[in-house]
């Protein structure tokens, strides 16, 4: 029984990190000023619609900057967690290149709310604790 809980706990960290892998690849394909979307437990881009600008969706999910910064600060102190405390060799791979990869949306998203200091001081933050798990992997 014991055997059968370490796998299933063993599966649920795995599937943890694949989310948390995918959530920095989704966000590495943001551009400037574009949304996005925190709410689920996998982050989406806001897409335009022709019946529905973003800022309307956005008003009517009840969704900001402010819980979209947080969530995203969120995401990557669990993942420099997971990183301090070790991963096998194939995920630290997937790990460091999604952190990587990820900066160049970060920026977008700062971009976003340059008029925010706050949001972009926040993401210039969590920019600046990504480089020492990066520049690591050199």
């Amino acid at each position: 029984m014991s055997i059968y809980m370490a796998s299933y706990v063993s599966e649920s960290n795995h599937d943890d990190l694949k989310n948390k892998v995918i959530n920095m690849k989704v966000i590495s394909k943001l551009q400037p000023h574009v949304r996005l979307d925190t709410s689920s437990k996998l982050f989406k881009i806001y897409v335009p619609t022709a019946y529905m600008p973003v800022w309307v969706q956005r008003w009517w999910a009840v969704h900001n900057r402010k819980t979209d910064i947080a969530r995203v600060t969120l995401l990557y102190e669990e993942v420099f967690k997971v990183a301090e405390k070790g991963v096998e060799d194939d995920d630290k791979v997937l790990l460091m290149s999604a952190l990587k990869e990820s900066i160049n949306g970060l920026n977008n998203l700062k971009t976003t709310y340059e008029e925010d200091i706050t949001c972009a001081a926040s993401i210039e933050y969590i920019i600046e604790r990504i480089r020492p798990y990066i520049t690591e992997e050199q």
